[in-house]
């Protein structure tokens, strides 16, 4: 199963590359994938759906309700601690890579982020405020809300935001470093 959740991931990543939330200008020479969003819808359900029965057999594993192991005494073998890590880094690399998937919201926090670091009111002003193309990339309904983002939160987001700088492309290593910092917390 770990081969299923791995295979899953990759599909989800590449169903991505032309069905995610990649930023208007698209980076990489990947434009001529975002000429087919629906065989990239359809490759991003398949890989979901891979990745929850993986994610779901591994749970009948860690349970220890699962198929015999082949030892002869009708019991599986639970991964280990160990094991399981090294399960969730395989699973999650590919989408480490991957464009956003099925929201933008990324953007927002980008440019919130961005707001916070130019010594803007985040509370008092929408993306739409600060301008550019790292705004442009929030979908229109956030371009003037305030954040509802408490100081913790802005404070990563500023962080993330310096990090990836103030135009398009790093929007992409934005994503990869919010991803990141996920991951951490």
């Amino acid at each position: 199963m770990p081969r299923a959740g791995f295979g899953g991931s990759v599909l989800l990543a590449a169903g991505g590359l032309a069905a995610g939330a990649l930023p208007a200008q698209v980076p990489f020479g990947l434009t001529i994938l975002r000429r087919h969003p629906g065989w990239g819808i359809v490759v991003a359900y398949a890989g979901l759906v891979l990745l929850i029965a993986a994610w779901w057999r591994l749970g009948h594993l860690v349970r220890g309700d699962g198929r015999d192991d082949g030892g002869g005494d009708g019991k599986s073998a639970k991964p280990t601690p160990k094991q399981l890590m090294i399960t969730l880094a395989i699973w999650s690399a590919p989408l480490l890579l991957a464009p956003p998937l099925f929201s933008r919201d990324v953007y927002s926090y980008l440019a919130q982020g961005a707001m916070v670091g130019a010594g803007l009111d985040v509370y008092e002003h929408g993306p739409a405020y600060y301008g550019g193309p790292v705004a442009a990339e929030v979908p229109a309904i956030w371009q003037h809300t305030p954040t509802p983002y408490g100081p913790f939160f802005l404070l990563v987001a500023t962080g993330v935001a310096a990090a990836a700088g103030r135009t398009s492309p790093p929007a992409c290593s934005a994503c990869g470093s919010w991803r990141c910092s996920a991951w951490c917390c």
